[in-house]
């Protein structure tokens, strides 16, 4: 009778035998180069990694044409939109619909740095509300 661990290590032995690239490490071998195309799509640095991570696997079925958009050998414009509009919403196009990566740390929340997601509380327990201060 198979034990727990045999059966764990059969499966997993069989996604990697299989390809399966999020647990044979080879589909992480380019998250350095999207994480620069995106900061230069996006125009901004210091991209979070662990999101680079997600986005990219998230591109999965679009490797191969990210790869081609990061050495600049073609200029895929819905492929370039689809990177920046991922980090700004924080939101993917899968083929069973739209994912979200991530909510709060979506760059949208940078640009519009007098917003914060909601849900999420930046500051002392009421301060939504006192009005804010006047511009001038």
């Amino acid at each position: 009778m198979p034990n727990r661990r045999n059966v764990l290590l059969a499966s997993t032995a069989s996604l990697v035998a299989a390809g399966l690239p999020a647990l044979s490490g080879a589909a992480y071998a380019d998250v350095d180069g999207f994480l620069t195309l995106s900061e230069r799509l996006t125009e901004r640095r210091e991209l979070d990694r662990r999101l680079a991570t997600q986005f990219y696997m998230a591109f999965e079925s679009d490797w191969a044409g990210l790869r081609r958009l990061a050495e600049g050998g073609e200029t895929n414009r819905p492929l370039a939109r689809a990177v920046v509009s991922a980090w700004y919403s924080g939101v993917v196009d899968r083929p069973t619909g739209p994912a979200v990566v991530t909510f709060d740390q979506a760059l949208v929340w940078r640009a519009a740095d007098f917003a914060t997601p909601p849900g999420l509380c930046r500051g002392t327990f009421g301060d939504w509300a006192v009005a804010p201060r006047a511009a001038g």
